[in-house]
């Protein structure tokens, strides 16, 4: 067997092999989503080298356990003490805006987070964004007299950035696996709906969301591939939605069952047609009904006694 090439190949062979970096992986994934046609395969690799902003979809294998903690000084911010923070303790109209307490996403970039892992400090901790808000209400509303919040935070240690690196080379190896799984032989770059459902499936864990099926010819034929229900597909086509049929060049059609009418047609529908016109005309002779012919209508004649017409400058005789 011939060694695979192309970009998913390496993809693949590099995802396995500690000493190739994230990062080189991810970019390769840039390029291979820019050959295939996949914004979905581009957008997720760019923000794991980037990072993850907004509203943007963060996979789970970059989330790890870690309470929310306090922690609590006096007035002057002296006689500090950390404390666990529980959701349970503040409003249901609080709770519903706040992400889970005792879990930790991390939506840095690989780059910094590698950067993090090799620091290899164990005391790290991160503050969310809507800390002060949440300080804020604690103050007001569950802090003694004296006492003061002055910091939200999730602890985490290298060991749990080490995971969560880990956990993002175990995706990539899943994504190589399965879009060179979707792939038909001899074709380097995967179809754009397979790379855009592969990586959905990387993101969720659901592989319910994988529904693309390629379907391949036999030797020599032209690799295909048919999505959806009812899809099928002929030649060097692809097919996507419900109930579509396609043909593509050199495809070879299936044999087309005609009706009564279009094989008559065919034969020879104007004989047939002569054939019951002569019987007509046969049944009418028979019974006397034959018409006769018109006839043809004469030219007025002359008589005697009647004024010829006469032609124009022509002598006439008295």
């Amino acid at each position: 067997m011939s060694r695979k090439l192309g970009l998913l190949a390496d993809i693949q062979a590099g995802a396995v092999d500690e000493s190739v970096s994230l990062e080189n992986l991810l970019n390769k994934c840039i390029a291979l989503g820019g050959q295939a046609g996949s914004v979905r395969l581009r957008d997720w690799a760019r923000q794991e080298l980037n990072g993850y902003s907004g509203e943007a979809e963060i996979p789970d294998y970059r989330t790890t356990g870690s309470q929310l903690m306090a922690r609590i000084t006096n007035r002057a911010g002296r006689n500090g003490i950390t404390q666990e923070l529980y959701e349970h303790v503040f409003p249901e109209q609080l709770r519903e805006v706040l992400p889970s307490f005792n879990e930790l996403t991390f939506y840095q970039g690989v780059g910094e987070l590698a950067a993090m892992a090799e620091a290899n400090r164990e005391d790290t901790i991160f503050s969310p964004a809507w800390a002060p808000m949440l300080i804020k209400y604690m103050n007001e509303h569950h802090t003694e007299p004296l006492s003061v919040v002055t910091q939200i935070y999730w602890p985490f240690s290298a060991t749990s950035l080490r995971g969560v690196l880990s956990r993002i080379r175990t995706a990539l190896v899943e994504l190589s696996t399965e879009l060179a799984d979707l792939t038909p032989p001899g074709q380097e770059v995967p179809a754009q709906e397979a790379a855009d459902q592969v990586v959905q499936f990387v993101i969720t864990g659901d592989r319910a969301v994988i529904t693309y099926s390629p379907q391949i010819t036999g030797d020599h034929g032209t690799n295909i591939t048919a999505s959806g229900a009812h899809s099928t597909a002929v030649g060097g086509q692809t097919v996507t939605g419900d109930n579509n049929t396609t043909a593509g060049r050199d495809a070879t059609a299936p044999a087309k069952t005609e009706s009564w009418w279009t094989r008559t047609r065919k034969r020879g529908l104007f004989v047939a047609l002569f054939t019951i016109l002569a019987g007509v005309l046969a049944l009418l002779t028979y019974l006397g009904l034959t018409p006769s012919p018109t006839p043809s209508k004469a030219p007025p004649s002359t008589t005697a006694g009647s004024s010829a017409p006469t032609a124009p400058g022509a002598a006439t005789s008295r």
